[in-house]
This record gives structure tokens, C-alpha cells and sequence, in this order.
């Protein structure tokens, strides 16, 4: 997946909207990496959001962003943005496994990270916002996007699942 030499070019993978409705109990799972090529003008959000256009702001939804190398998650509800308190410095040509889960009552999201293949956490923050209900429209999946004028690999994507309530969908 790569950007073009267009200024946030980039792109995008998702459900539409409305096919998904946070409702408390939801497990997003991707598996990724971040190739060689991604530098400062590089930007990739992972989940669930109200709006995937590239540069776009988020007004509702819980999302990893990947700015460079460095992942950190959110929740953001009518336009205020909660991010993790910490960052985790991703290593480019690694693959990782993300899994963000939204506790059943809609309260608190979970970011883990692992490396792949294995149940190693590298990293896990959580952000205690009500999300959003029933009445936002939601996509769930990938928008990744380059503000620079080069072609580049932005992001590969081997993986994405999402579940409610243990059940995959």
C-alpha cells in the first residue's frame, strides 16, 4: 500500500459506515508493519473512527495512530481527543500484532501491542472515555496517508479481525 506524489495521498481500507455501532464489547485485531520506506510525513490510523479521510480529523472513535514509527492510541468523542499516556517506538520491517478492545460498557479502550506470532506484550495502555454510542456512524479499518510528494510503501497489512462480544464478524 503506498502514496503517490500527491500531497496526502495514501489510502484506505474499511467497512462503511454504519456497519459497525459501538456498543460496548468490541476486539479489533490487525496484524502489520511498518516498511523502510515510512518517515516523518507518514501517518496510518487503525480502527474504528467516524471519518477516514486522509488528514482528516477524528470527531468520534478509538484508533492507534502510527506518526512515523511512533504508535499511541485514542479515543476521541465529539471532537476531544484522549490519547495513551505513553507512545511505543515501532521497528520498521518488524511485523506486530495490535488488538484494541473496548470494555462491555463502553467505558475504557484497551491498546495491546505483541509481537507477532507470540502472546509477548511489548506494549498496553488504556483510555477511560465513554465512547460514542449506537447513533455515530463508524467505519472500522485502515486509512494511512503521506503529507510528502514522494511515492512511498506506506504500511502492510497481513491481518484485520473484528469481533463483539467474542464473536468474530
Amino acid at each position: 500500500m503506498a502514496s503517490s506524489t500527491s500531497a496526502n495521498s495514501g489510502y484506505r481500507l474499511y467497512l462503511s459506515a454504519g456497519t459497525v455501532r459501538l456498543v460496548g464489547g468490541e476486539s479489533f485485531t490487525f496484524v502489520f508493519m511498518v516498511p523502510a520506506s515510512v518517515d516523518a510525513t507518514t501517518v496510518t490510523r487503525l480502527g474504528a473512527m467516524n471519518n477516514v479521510g486522509a488528514a482528516a480529523a477524528i470527531a468520534n472513535g478509538f484508533f492507534a495512530s502510527i506518526d512515523n514509527v511512533t504508535l499511541s492510541g485514542h479515543v476521541t468523542v465529539a471532537s476531544t481527543d484522549t490519547a495513551t499516556a505513553s507512545t511505543f517506538a515501532l521497528t520498521k520491517g518488524v511485523w506486530y500484532r495490535l488488538r484494541i478492545d473496548v470494555n462491555a460498557a463502553n467505558t475504557a479502550t484497551t491498546f495491546t501491542l505483541y509481537a507477532d506470532r507470540s502472546d509477548t506484550v511489548l506494549w498496553t495502555q488504556t483510555v477511560a472515555a465513554v465512547l460514542p454510542g449506537t447513533t455515530v456512524d463508524i467505519y472500522h479499518g485502515v486509512v494511512s496517508w503521506s503529507t510528502g510528494t514522494t511515492a512511498i510503501s506506506l504500511f502492510s497489512l497481513d491481518y484485520l479481525d473484528y469481533a463483539l462480544a467474542g464473536q468474530h464478524l
